[in-house]
């Protein structure tokens, strides 16, 4: 029996392999493209939608940041970040930071986790608007924009040359007009924010609430706050872009 027998696949074993190989990365790659498309943007994407600063930004081929809290990161609603529907038109690498239940304060203490990157979008902020619900929420709309002027600090001084978005806080249905009230507050103090500094302020809480006049919110939200997986996640999309266009 010769020395190596039985120790050295055949070519016709390596071809096998090979043409396995080749199928299971095909599979792979088709998965990933189709659940770029499986989450759609509410309305499906206009003319009107890629009208924008925004939209041009993220067909640029810069790299795209997302900053928030359970919203942008998907925690409740099975792992769909709010910004998913819009990766079929994004030609640059995304990052993200963000999880559940964080407030401004929590992105400051995180902020040699901030990753480099052309381009952020950063919504945060109801949480900090449930004030005394959430222990680690800014007790006033003057303390969160305090801590929004340490995140961009924080964010210009690894990526100096970065454009910056700031998404309103998101909506919420069905609390106590005492939040809707405050809800306006820390909305009129970031813009007014973001306008002296040069950042772009995104308020996308009236295209929301337009939708929610004719069809129902609960096909779009878990609760009160978080889109779901599917429309969810789709008009808050929409919405953002939406607003983009008309600033």
């Amino acid at each position: 029996m010769a020395k190596n027998a039985g120790k050295n696949p055949s070519k016709r074993t390596i071809a096998a392999l090979s043409v396995i190989l080749a199928v299971v990365v095909i599979l792979f790659a088709a998965v990933l493209i189709l659940s770029k498309w499986q989450y759609k943007v509410y309305g499906g994407m206009t003319a009107e939608l890629k009208d924008s600063e925004l939209y041009d930004d993220m067909r640029s081929g810069q790299t795209i940041c997302f900053m928030g809290d359970s919203i942008t990161s998907g925690y409740a609603n099975g792992g769909i970040p709010w910004c998913l529907p819009l990766s079929p038109y994004i030609k640059g690498e995304v990052k993200a930071l963000a999880d559940g239940g964080w407030t401004i304060s929590d992105l400051v203490k995180r902020r040699s986790q901030i990753p480099e990157a052309d381009v952020y979008v950063i919504a945060i902020g109801i949480n900090d608007v449930l004030g005394e619900e959430m222990e680690k929420a800014a007790d006033t709309a003057e303390i969160f924009i305090d801590g929004c002027d340490q995140l961009t600090v924080a964010v210009t001084a690894i990526s100096p040359n970065a454009k910056i978005y700031f998404i309103a806080p998101w909506s919420f249905v069905g609390a106590s007009q005492y939040f809707y009230d405050r809800n306006d507050i820390f909305h009129s103090s970031l813009k007014e924010w973001c306008d002296s500094k040069g950042y772009i302020f995104i308020d996308p809480e009236p295209y929301i609430f337009e939708v929610f006049e004719t069809e129902d919110s609960t096909d779009f939200l878990l609760d009160g706050y978080h889109p779901n997986g599917g429309k969810g996640v789709g008009l808050y999309s929409y919405a953002v872009l939406k607003a983009a266009h008309n600033l």
